[in-house]
């Protein structure tokens, strides 16, 4: 910067502090506008109806770009690292011995974590067009216990249901960018 006789800077360029507020503001309007986290949803990868319904929401969100949702395997070490991040043990949701006590876990944008029924209307909500947006939030005011039982009940029988696969799922190549 060229400086006058009289130390003041030209009218042409900027002082230090100019500078220096606009590279915050320019900053501040970045981070306004930057997306935010996609949620994330981690399911069973060996239960066939966990990864059906994992598809049905990799379906919604396939046009969106950024996705607005991740996918993974409870049983993956994304999963472990990424829950582990948040306090929680992946292994805490997975129960062989007792499949009614297994869970899907969402983790909204804002960074909340969901279990259960709360889970799959919270995901479905936030990916769905507005009438399955507006029938999971009529769901979720439901009592969670109500709504929970329901949930347990078909998280017992859904491997007799809908079967299981032996390892869990690999993503395709097109739903690869969901995938944590």
């Amino acid at each position: 910067m060229a400086a006058s006789a009289d130390g003041e800077h030209s009218a042409a360029e900027p002082s230090l502090e100019e500078e220096a507020s606009l590279l915050a503001r320019k900053r501040e309007v970045a981070a306004r506008s930057a997306p935010s986290p996609p949620a994330i949803l981690f399911f069973d990868g060996k239960c066939n109806l966990c990864n059906a319904t994992v598809d049905y929401f990799i379906r919604l969100d396939r046009a969106s770009n950024p996705p607005r949702i991740m996918v993974a395997s409870l049983q993956s070490p994304a999963a472990e690292q990424a829950l582990k991040d948040k306090g929680v043990r992946p292994d805490q949701f997975i129960n062989q011995s007792d499949p009614s006590q297994e869970t899907v876990v969402y983790l909204s944008p804002s960074g909340a974590i969901a279990t259960r029924s709360d889970a799959i209307l919270r995901a479905a909500a936030h990916l769905g067009p507005w009438w399955l947006r507006a029938l999971c939030w009529l769901f979720l005011l439901l009592p969670a216990l109500l709504r929970d039982i329901a949930y347990r009940t078909v998280a017992r029988f859904r491997i007799r249901l809908f079967g299981s696969r032996p390892t869990c799922r690999m993503p395709t190549k097109a739903d690869r960018r969901h995938f944590l």
